[in-house]
């Protein structure tokens, strides 16, 4: 199986991105969020909550990112998890604390997908700016647009982002499935090869690493697009750009989250001579 957007979902990308529209780079949206009722969205109904789900708050992170926001949404979904009290102030619209403990266990495979939504976000909105900016600079007469080189490279970095999108989707509905505990989690089934098919934490580490490589890459492109005009204060896209390079290793380096998932692989592969030399030439002598 694997998610698709419900109708729920598409109703709240769309409200989010208009009530977004016109919000500056590096533009706080607290307290836009907090009147959209949205810091609640993944906190139980008990503790003031909509309990909706990681689902749902990836679709939140993204358009975050797509504006390339300075929010709080990230933040205090992680403070919430801290316990009932924080989780009820979270909900009530108080702002997280700057500086927090590293998360760990589930809260990092939740802190890790959220990131790799915002990441998605970061490059969609990137494209977007690349898109028109192509349309408007000329080169030989010509709008660069117009020039396959351009053409193609900006079809294959949206191909890009959809299967990111992709994988950070499917990474949330594991982690929501897990949660549930329901009958078919994976958690109450014997662990498969591939992992993925049922390991959020595996999923969630490796559409972190393909979406902060997206973001930065997206965001390169983006920026030549732009010309000399990019590296201006008054063009949008070297926020996005300086956002990609800090966000992208917020929850690991993605050349340390690809060498993480392959091990995770490797110890979960059958018995081989082959799996125990990859293991024991990397320092991991234990399967």
């Amino acid at each position: 199986m694997r998610p698709l957007p419900d109708a729920l979902q598409d109703e709240l990308r769309a409200a989010l991105r208009q009530a977004l529209r016109g919000v500056p780079p590096r533009g706080d949206v607290h307290d836009l969020l907090g009147r959209l009722g949205l810091h609640g969205l993944e906190i139980a109904p008990a503790a003031g909550g909509l309990g909706l789900g990681l689902s749902y708050g990836v679709v939140v992170a993204e358009e975050l990112g797509r504006v390339a926001a300075c929010d709080t949404y990230r933040s205090g979904c992680l403070a919430a998890e801290t316990g009932p009290a924080a989780a009820a102030g979270v909900a009530a619209g108080a702002r997280p604390p700057a500086t927090a403990p590293p998360p760990a266990g589930g809260a990092l495979v939740r802190a890790r997908i959220r990131q790799a939504a915002y990441l998605v976000g970061l490059a969609a909105g990137a494209h977007d700016l690349a898109v028109r900016r192509s349309g408007e600079r000329h080169q030989f007469g010509r709008p660069i647009a117009a020039f396959q080189a351009t053409g193609f490279a900006l079809a294959a970095d949206l191909v890009r982002i959809e299967e990111v999108r992709l994988l950070t989707a499917y990474a949330a509905w594991l982690a929501d499935r897990d949660a549930a505990g329901s009958p078919d989690s994976a958690a109450a089934q014997p662990r498969a090869w591939p992992p993925a098919d049922g390991e959020p934490d595996l999923a969630a580490i490796q559409a972190l690493a393909a979406a902060a490589e997206a973001a930065t890459g997206v965001t390169r492109r983006a920026l030549h697009l732009h010309g000399t005009y990019g590296l201006t204060g008054d063009a949008a896209i070297q926020h996005y750009y300086r956002l990609a390079g800090t966000e992208a290793t917020r929850w690991g380096q993605p050349a340390a989250l690809w060498r993480a998932a392959g091990h995770r692989r490797l110890a979960s592969a059958p018995d081989t001579e082959h799996t125990t030399a990859v293991l024991a030439a990397a320092g991991k002598g234990e399967r």
